[in-house]
């Protein structure tokens, strides 16, 4: 890292003391004593020898804020996988809202109390994966708030279950009898006879949502 003069070593020791959250300008100067004019000679210095770097804050963008040059912003400073360049990316979260509920809803309607048919949290944010729609990696933290925007907007409810598992909501008018039991979402239902290989009678899915 090299000597650095006394004022720059005071800068350069409260901007690490903050590690990833970085620290406001104004912050910085109220906690090292400066006089703006010195401490800005001395965050061009330490920028310089890419020691310091300055960073975006998504939540107060006027604010100037540094941090250390080898460290990666906070969630808080970024505002996480929702924001591309500092800017919230609504068709990026508009897609995935789409891709989840779409998951959620060819799953076939199960009796509320067969929760264990259901998707959870886990098996949402796998799908999210493996789908290659995204290259971001999605903490279960974010896509909670992705389900969570679902459920406000009635199209998913959360049941209870291990971690909680979630199902779609049809629109009352086009639900019916036959959306409440397998046959109404069968992928083999055209093959469906009473002698043929897929019957109602040995049915497993059918034999498992009776229970």
């Amino acid at each position: 890292m090299g000597a650095m003069a006394g004022d720059e070593a005071i800068v350069y020791q409260h901007i690490s003391l903050v590690g990833n959250e970085g620290i406001w300008t104004k912050t910085l100067k109220a906690k090292t004593n400066l006089h703006m004019t010195v401490m800005n000679r001395c965050l061009k210095a330490l920028e310089q020898r890419q020691l310091v770097k300055a960073v975006k804050n998504v939540k107060y963008p006027t604010r100037k804020t540094y941090m250390l040059f080898g460290l990666k912003p906070s969630v808080e400073l970024t505002g996480g996988p929702w924001f591309n360049d500092n800017e919230l990316d609504v068709g990026f979260i508009e897609g995935l809202l789409q891709a989840v509920y779409t998951f959620i809803e060819k799953k076939v309607l199960w009796p509320t109390s067969r929760t264990d048919k259901y998707p959870s949290l886990s098996d949402i944010r796998r799908f999210i994966h493996t789908s290659g729609l995204t290259e971001v990696k999605l903490e279960e933290e974010h896509v909670q708030s992705l389900l969570e925007v679902l459920v406000f907007d009635g199209k998913v409810e959360s049941l209870p279950g291990a971690g909680g598992v979630y199902r779609a909501l049809r629109r009352e008018s086009y639900a019916s009898g036959l959306t409440e039991v397998p046959c109404g979402l069968c992928e083999v239902f055209d093959f469906c006879a009473p002698k043929g290989p897929v019957n109602a009678r040995d049915c497993t899915y059918y034999d498992e949502w009776l229970l």
